[in-house]
């Protein structure tokens, strides 16, 4: 797995134009076409700006991002160091819906220490098997 991008920003919404726009271009440099380094550019868009709505009760704090080459995938990691979002933004979210739709692979994880929305993007010379891969949370190795 190569590190593509591992960034901390204030989780504010003036990092958010700047940081998915840096995303999808390093995504389009992986190889993804145009319309895909725009679906990963949207997710990006809504992690950052559900972590800004809902992380740290209108004030400011960290927001990390992450995208790993993951050789026949992109792995995008958005987490954050604060309270999560509220229980209906979880569950029935737009947000979480479109980035299910969007990527292979959307996991939430909640903890005390914040929450991190993984996301997983094949490559389109990516041949692997019919599962889609999925981030191990504990060891945040993917499994295929």
């Amino acid at each position: 797995m190569a590190t593509a991008l591992r960034l901390t920003e204030d989780a504010c919404p003036s990092s958010i134009w700047p940081t998915r726009e840096l995303v999808a271009g390093i995504a389009r440099d992986h190889g993804l076409s145009e319309r895909r380094a725009r679906d990963v550019k949207l997710c990006v868009h809504e992690a950052m700006a559900n972590v800004v709505r809902h992380a740290y009760h209108g004030g400011t704090g960290p927001v990390d991002v992450s995208l790993d080459d993951l050789g026949n995938a992109l792995a995008v990691v958005v987490s954050d160091h604060g309270v999560g979002a509220p229980a209906k933004a979880r569950s029935a979210g737009m947000g979480f819906r479109l980035m299910t739709q969007l990527s292979t692979g959307c996991t939430l994880h909640i903890s005390s220490d914040g929450m991190t929305v993984e996301m997983v993007f094949p490559l389109p010379s990516a041949t692997g098997p019919s599962e889609p891969p999925r981030i191990d949370r504990d060891r945040r190795l993917l499994h295929f």
